[in-house]
C-alpha cells in the first residue's frame, strides 16, 4: 500500500480522479507542450506529405510520450501517408490517360451515348 495513512490515500486518489478526468494524466499542456506550426497550405498531396513527415519527427523527438503512444501516434501517420501516396498515383494515372485521350485521334464514343 502507498500510503498507510488512510487520509493520505484518500486526499492522493481524489487528486488522481480529478486529474483523469481533466485529462491531464499522461498528457503534457502548457510551454513546454510540442507544438509544431504548420506553415502554408496544403493544396497537393506533397504538400500534405512533407506536413505529416515533420509531425512523425517531432513525435520521434517528444521524449514526454511513451513508447507506446509514440508508436500508435507514428502508427496512425504511417497509414495518412500511406493514402496519400496512393492517391497521389491514381492521380498521376489518370493524369496520364487524360493526355492519351487527348492526343489520340479516336472519337469518344461514350460522349455521344445518351441517358434513357
Amino acid at each position: 500500500m502507498p500510503y498507510k495513512d488512510p487520509e493520505k490515500q484518500r486526499s492522493y486518489k481524489r487528486e488522481w480522479q480529478q486529474a483523469n478526468r481533466r485529462g491531464s494524466i499522461g498528457h503534457q499542456e502548457g510551454p513546454d507542450a510540442a507544438v509544431v506550426e504548420v506553415s502554408g497550405r496544403m493544396q497537393t498531396p506533397s504538400d500534405v506529405l512533407a506536413v505529416l513527415e515533420e509531425q512523425i519527427d517531432a513525435l520521434r523527438r517528444d521524449k514526454r510520450l511513451r513508447t507506446v503512444e509514440r508508436a500508435r501516434a507514428i502508427g496512425q501517420l504511417a497509414t495518412l501517408c500511406l493514402r496519400v501516396i496512393e492517391t497521389r498515383d491514381v492521380e498521376a494515372k489518370l493524369n496520364r490517360v487524360d493526355d492519351a485521350l487527348k492526343r489520340s485521334d479516336l472519337p469518344l464514343r461514350f460522349a455521344s451515348v445518351t441517358p434513357s
